[in-house]
């Protein structure tokens, strides 16, 4: 057993054994001496390095902790990056850390800087174009956008998957599709631009998409269709259709008691 194995084990005690202040002060021990060995050693001490993080997300916020952590993460990344171009190893670690990295800045608010490490992991994943993370990348940066008032940056990602969507010839009594809710992506882009025309079009596209899945008997569609409605009515409602989103609300109640019945 090397030195850091017994130093995680004797952490692993503490923490099952309640220890507070002892699991704090072992957790940084543990998170330094891995820090140490990647910074001697990045590849044989990465896989470490990534597991004291794992341990520090276990345990209630430490500020110190969280900051070593987060110091750790940019260092993972600027490791991948630098052999992600030969090495698919590190190039997996790149897209995985860029994801994770993102989406803890997202939980804290601090978007901003989300936004700068979820373009940089879609960026490497449009590199592979057959990758299944593709959508997921572009849907989550287009709503990191759209929450930031990018209006243009998040409508310019909901046309590619749109248009990837399309091009992909999916139909409404196959499998599920990305498409509807894509759809629905644009129209709030749309929307938030001021393009109400476009906006309603997009989201009506959408709803005949949901209500040709209830026509073909898809599991939970017409949960799926009342959800839509719910939202187009939120959507009419933010552009002062006041009239427009009660129909809509009232068909998507409507929707749900069919469903019960």
């Amino acid at each position: 057993m090397t030195e850091f194995d017994a130093l995680h084990s004797t952490l692993r005690r503490r923490v099952e054994g309640g220890d507070g202040h002892g699991v704090v002060a072992d957790l940084a021990a543990v998170l330094a001496m891995a820090r140490a060995g990647f910074d001697e050693d990045p590849g044989l001490w990465v896989m470490r390095l990534r597991m004291a993080q794992r341990d520090v997300e276990r345990v209630p916020a430490n500020a110190r902790l969280k900051a070593d952590s987060e110091d750790a993460t940019r260092a993972i990344i600027a490791y991948a990056r630098a052999g992600a171009a030969d090495d698919p190893a590190r190039r997996e670690l790149l897209g995985t850390t860029l994801n994770n990295y993102s989406m803890q800045l997202e939980a804290e608010q601090r978007l901003d800087e989300s936004i700068v490490f979820a373009s940089e992991c879609l960026d490497l994943l449009r590199t592979e174009p057959a990758s299944s993370e593709l959508a997921h990348a572009r849907t989550r940066l287009a709503e990191l956008r759209l929450r930031v008032g990018d209006h243009t940056g998040a409508l310019a990602l909901a046309e590619e998957l749109v248009d990837a969507a399309h091009r992909k010839g999916e139909n409404p009594a196959e499998g599920l599709s990305g498409l509807p809710s894509w759809l629905r992506l644009r129209a709030r882009a749309h929307a938030a631009l001021g393009r109400e025309v476009e906006a309603r079009a997009d989201f009506e596209s959408s709803l005949d998409w949901e209500r040709a899945r209830v026509r073909a008997g898809k599991f939970l569609a017409h949960l799926d269709l009342a959800d839509a409605l719910d939202e187009y009515a939120e959507l009419l409602s933010g552009l002062g259709a006041a009239d427009d989103a009660r129909a809509m609300a009232v068909s998507a109640a409507g929707t749900r008691e069919k469903r019960q019945d």
